[in-house]
């Protein structure tokens, strides 16, 4: 009788802790998702969508002068295990552009700036990830309302299933050094 006392007893202690986990589940639940969390979110999908098995991950740490510093870098979705692709520099530049596109994202539902400039995103690098990014960043820009600006040297994006996502409705301006100075930013040299 004793035993079977010490069971029940167990089993009404195991149900008060599943009751317990249960509550506080539903009220992270229901707790409104911070800006760290939903940025975060849509960094996760967006680099997902660029990497096989990978998202980007970021972190914010106060340095030495109470200043926020930003740490990003990917980890397999598989294992979880950290990579070291982030160290270099083409998939580094896609990390904090997904990064930057993520914070235009998430502030694109309030009365914010819908405009987003990153140099030289799609120089260097894999062909393939660059039609995976100009697609990705069509995409969002659509659907939130963005205008993504890029500039690209010319060689970095004529092969042919480049050229093909980057139709003439995309391209605004092409610049050159020619002597009319037509080829220019502003219309003149400095």
């Amino acid at each position: 009788i004793r035993e079977k006392r010490n069971k029940a007893d167990e089993i009404v202690k195991l149900e008060n802790d599943i009751n317990t986990l249960k509550g506080e589940f539903n009220k992270k639940l229901s707790e409104p998702k911070t800006p760290y969390s939903e940025i975060r979110e849509v960094l996760m999908e967006l680099t997902e969508s660029l990497f096989d098995d990978r998202v980007g991950i970021f972190e914010i740490e106060l340095n030495g002068n109470g200043n926020p510093e930003f740490k990003l870098y990917y980890q397999k979705v598989s294992d979880g295990q950290i990579t070291a692709e982030d160290k270099g520099s083409t998939y580094q530049e896609l990390l904090v552009a997904c990064f930057c596109i993520s914070i235009a994202i998430y502030y694109s539902k309030n009365s914010f700036y819908k405009f987003l400039f990153q140099d030289g995103i799609i120089d260097g690098g894999d062909n393939r990830k660059k039609v995976k990014f100009i697609r990705l960043v069509k995409k969002v820009s659509e659907k939130y309302d963005l205008q993504y600006v890029t500039t690209a040297i010319e060689h970095e994006v004529q092969a042919s299933d480049v050229k093909k996502e980057l139709k003439d409705v995309n391209i605004l301006a092409e610049l050159n050094d020619s002597s009319d100075e037509k080829g220019t930013l502003y219309g003149f040299s400095f």
